[in-house]
């Protein structure tokens, strides 16, 4: 049984292929394209077999894709070929990183979609065990696998490994041979399990087990495996580090159905992705059981199981063996003496039965040689009644289920009392007392000679005397565990809530961690004690949801002022893909607090969940002026109470390209470096915030949906894309420090028109007013300036949605031509520029002799343009197109609404057409100085209340440029219009 089946050891071969070769070319736009790949198992075209654990009745593979922790779109269900490859078809954002994850297994009898024995329409995060269990069932193996952090920017191959989520435990007595063959009534025909404690879920995603440890049996008693001993063949899901050791009830039944015997086994370890093999004389009384561990189906890890008659064989066969079981209880006290090894790591296990009155007692042997008492001694007893441990440099752990009484000396990192554990008395003579699960404590002692302060690191299910006596702290187990976990790196899923205040929490150097809050709340402080800080590598989700990270105490001048969590350290990273971070105190503009913090270079990337904060949800420090950090807000909420959500002080680059980002006190404010606005992202200001009298930079802020503040050095903004709002004050503010703020705009959605002044060649932006605007005006030009600079918005696309409100422009600046500065709105040629559903109008006091003076195509759709008292034009025409759609232009007293003025410097002419239910007051010119009759004028449709001035030099009569339709109605007395009807 060593063959490797391909979805066992193998891999999964990822083959990405755009459906068109010109469908991801565009990575970075995007756009949703059409994705194609392959799943192939290596070794697809190796002969198949049938031996149990070889997999081939695998039939199905299930993908799920996550983005952001998000299921993207429906999973995806493909039948596994003879040649061990399917086929998958997904439509993917590209520019977006997505998680895929995978499950092959048997499928149930209604097609490829019907579960069988895993549930997995819950989704490939919540697999679980369906209906009865049966033993001997080939058909329960299953293969899982995953390819993270997946960023896709085009066609791509991956390799995905495939493992096994459990391991296999197989059941062997070798006495068969024992029984005398006319004894049939002896001879095992059938056999059954009863598990004491196994997983019955696991999270694809994650790959760890998931639910509490629970009692598993066989639905009914499975035939044995062959005639040979082999009784029995389960899978069962394991840990995804390190070994279960479950104990277990195997009964074995003869061919009428008649129980031979029941045999208990105990301590057996059942790992991920290997094959426990436990062989030994289950009929008949024996020694010795061997539990052999194949890694992948190669390999051998030899665990042996003596059992022993009475307590004073203990040692001896503890010399030999390291799971050892007392089958008969002492009739008086007793003692085992554990042996010394020459190894330093020796973990070893003694299995006590149902004990009277007496007292046990473990300790070291005196005998000289080796030098190592056992590092980790494990004790399994159904009920004892005193049991006293002198062992203070080996850990212990209490496995079973009530101890009357134990007197514990034991190494500093503890006595352990496992789950369904109850101590009614404990009396620490040495080391630390870890409790998990519901493990019960009754009543808590010291010894007179144990002087120190002796941790309990409880769960938070524990049950422990309402009132520890001195000498006792009581720390949160979880809290412990997570520190642990988050040293080691790996993947830890919280399994309660916790608090890690005092705990220094950290991810050090060099190292990789997954935090999945798993549903549960994390209490911490701004302090660098109380915290997390990552020095390597952080992901941190919530697989569950309403998971949260929650900061307990308020600002208090440098003692709580740090972000709640610190990446620190140009090598540092963190990747928030879901779950809640939340720092906002009452009083949020004095009392904080800060989110997520980067110092001296760490990167922060966000793709889901959501950060609230008093202050900033993300910021950085302006000392850090040569460390660059890289910030990337690709999705999820970052939202300030009363402060600006982003603040940049740092150098570095920051990108905003989705999510939403919203300040009462404003959205982002950057003092140094880059920033980067594109895509999806959401930036608001309510602008209603205070951001607090502080003198060190973050005080005293104008409140904007972006603040280039620019105050400890030169600062980059590019806006790409996104949406900008300012629902109250400025949209965008700019600083006078002395620093360049450089402001360049190339696309995006605006809640107001300031940013128009900073047009890029080619832009493409949108405005939507939410209230009435007061500003100036906006200047568009062509090509490039003396420096060879492009000129604002040269070529631009710009749609302004006044949205029922009134932009009411001011004098400074105002725009044109040098030496023609005297127009409030200059828009130059091949620019697209459109004004709808509002009104344009100077302020009372004007002085601007155009309203509009227009070269490019010019849109106008249901908006009202007056000019002011001083505007000569409300539009004048001398190039491109202007169209007027149910619009209302209305002129000074004896000033002209517009012309259509055919300018020499423009042979392409101008054409200016009137539609609809659209008004103008005012006189309307039709002249030029080219000496072409390039100029064209339509009137489809409204009321014209004016009169039409025109030069019959630059009309042409046979070839008609100026066309007025029938149904126009003409004011009266106006005049010059009924030669052109």
């Amino acid at each position: 049984m060593k063959k490797s089946f391909l979805l066992l050891a193998g891999l999964i071969l990822l083959a990405f292929t755009a459906c068109q070769n010109d469908e991801l070319v565009n990575g970075g736009s995007g756009n949703e394209t059409a994705v194609s790949f392959s799943v192939q198992l290596p070794g697809a075209n190796a002969p198949s077999t049938r031996a149990a654990g070889d997999g081939t009745q695998v039939n199905r593979c299930i993908m799920e894709i996550y983005l952001g922790d998000k299921l993207y779109g429906e999973r995806q269900v493909v039948p596994v070929a003879g040649n061990k490859t399917a086929t998958f078809n997904v439509r993917l954002v590209t520019s977006q990183t997505y998680d895929f994850v995978f499950w092959a297994d048997v499928s149930g009898e209604g097609g490829i979609k019907t579960d069988r024995h895993y549930q997995t329409t819950n989704g490939l995060q919540n697999i679980s065990l369906l209906g009865n269990y049966a033993g001997n069932d080939d058909s329960r193996d299953a293969f899982t696998g995953v390819l993270l952090s997946k960023l896709v920017t085009g066609a791509f191959n991956e390799a995905v490994e495939l493992t096994r989520p459990f391991g296999q435990l197989n059941i062997k007595t070798t006495d068969l041979g024992s029984i005398p063959t006319d004894r049939t009534a002896l001879i095992p025909a059938t056999a059954s399990l009863a598990f004491k404690g196994v997983y019955k879920g696991f999270n694809a995603h994650t790959g760890a087990v998931t639910g509490d440890l629970a009692a598993l049996s066989y639905n009914e008693n499975a035939a044995v495996v062959d005639g040979d001993g082999a009784l029995t063949m389960d899978y069962l899901f394991a840990p995804k580090e390190g070994q279960l050791l479950t104990n277990m009830v195997l009964t074995m039944n003869n061919a009428a159905g008649e129980k031979i015997t029941d045999k208990e086994l105990s301590n057996i370890p059942v790992q991920r992705n290997y094959k426990t093999n436990v062989t030994g004389s289950m009929l008949t009384v024996s020694g010795q059981f061997v539990a052999t561990l194949e890694p992948a189906f190669t390999g051998d890890l030899d665990k042996k199981i003596v059992e022993v008659a009475n307590i004073a064989d203990v040692a001896d066969a503890l010399k030999t063996c390291d799971n050892v079981v007392v089958t008969t209880a002492p009739a008086q006290d007793a003692t085992i003496e554990l042996p010394k090894y020459t190894a330093t790591d020796k973990a070893v296990s003694i299995t006590l039965p149902e004990t009277t009155n007496k007292t046990v007692t473990i300790n070291y042997t005196n005998d000289a040689g080796n030098s190592n008492p056992p590092k980790e001694l494990t004790i399994i007893a159904p009920q004892t009644k005193k049991l006293v441990i002198d062992a203070k440099q080996t850990t212990v752990y209490l496995n079973g289920t009530k101890y009357d009484e134990i007197e514990a000396g034991t190494a500093e990192n503890t006595l352990v009392i496992n789950d369904g554990v109850t101590v009614d008395k404990l009396t620490v003579n040495a080391g630390n007392v870890k409790v998990f699960g519901k493990g019960t404590i009754t009543t808590i002692l010291k010894s007179t000679e144990n002087t120190g302060i002796t941790y309990i690191y409880a769960s938070n299910q524990a049950q422990l005397p309402a009132t520890l006596p001195q000498g006792f702290e009581k720390v949160s187990l979880e809290a412990e565990n997570l520190k642990e976990a988050m040293a080691e790196g790996g993947v830890y899923q919280l399994k309660e809530d916790v608090d890690i205040t005092g705990r220094s929490i950290e991810i050090p150097a060099n190292k990789t961690a997954t935090l999945d809050l798993n549903g549960n709340t994390i209490t911490a402080a701004n302090r660098g004690v109380d915290g997390i800080a990552v020095y390597g590598n952080l992901t941190l989700k919530d697989s569950k949801g309403n998971g949260r990270i929650i900061a307990n105490k308020d600002y208090t001048g440098g003692a709580y002022g740090a972000g709640l969590i610190r990446i620190i350290g140009e090598n540092a990273a963190m990747i928030m893909q879901s779950g809640t971070i939340y720092a906002a105190r009452e009083n949020a503009t004095n009392n904080g607090q800060y989110g997520v913090a980067v110092y001296e270079g760490g990167d922060f990337t966000i793709t889901g969940g959501k950060i609230e904060a008093g202050w900033s949800a993300v910021l950085g420090n302006g000392k850090y002026k040569t460390q660059n950090s890289v910030i990337r807000i690709e999705g999820g909420e970052l939202i300030s109470t009363s402060d600006y959500a982003v603040y940049l002080p740092q150098s570095g680059t920051t990108t905003i390209s989705g999510g939403k980002v919203y300040g009462v006190g404003g959205g982002v404010c950057i003092n140094r470096g880059t920033l980067n606005v594109e895509g999806t992202a959401l930036i608001t200001s309510k602008g209603t915030g205070d951001t607090g009298d502080w003198g060190d930079g973050t005080g005293n802020m104008e409140s904007a949906a972006i603040n280039v503040a620019a105050k400890y050095g030169d600062c980059v903004v590019n806006i790409k894309g996104g949406t900008l709002t300012a629902e109250a004050n400025a949209l965008v503010s700019t600083g006078n420090a002395g620093y360049t703020p450089a402001i360049n705009v190339s696309g995006g959605t605006f809640s107001d028109p300031s940013l128009l002044g900073h047009l890029s060649a080619g832009a493409n932006v949108k405005v939507k007013l939410l209230k009435d605007y007061e500003g100036p005006g906006l200047g568009i030009f062509y090509g490039k300036d003396k420096n060879n600079k492009e000129e604002n918005g040269s070529r631009a696309t710009v749609e302004i949605d006044l949205n029922q409100h009134a932009w009411n422009l001011t004098n400074d600046p105002l725009f044109g031509s040098t030496g023609y500065q005297n127009q409030y709105f200059h828009l130059e040629k091949d620019a697209f520029v459109t004004f709808r559903n509002g009104t344009v109008q100077p302020k009372e006091v004007a002085s601007g002799r155009m309203l509009i003076q227009n070269y490019c195509h010019l849109t106008l759709d249901k908006v009202k343009l007056i000019g002011g008292s001083s505007c000569k034009y409300v539009i004048s025409n001398n190039n491109g197109s202007c169209t007027i759609s149910n619009s209302t232009i209305t002129a000074a007293a004896g000033q002209c609404a517009f012309d259509v003025y055919s300018y020499k410097p423009y042979p392409g002419g101008v054409t200016v057409t009137v539609n609809g239910q659209s008004v103008i007051n005012g006189r309307v010119e039709f002249d030029g100085d080219s000496g072409k009759k390039n100029g064209n004028l339509v009137i489809n449709g409204g009321t014209i209340n004016g009169n039409l001035s025109a030069n019959n030099d630059y009309y042409d009569s046979i070839n008609k440029n100026i066309i007025i339709k029938e149904g126009v109605t003409f004011g009266a007395d106006v005049t010059g219009w009924d030669d052109y009807k």
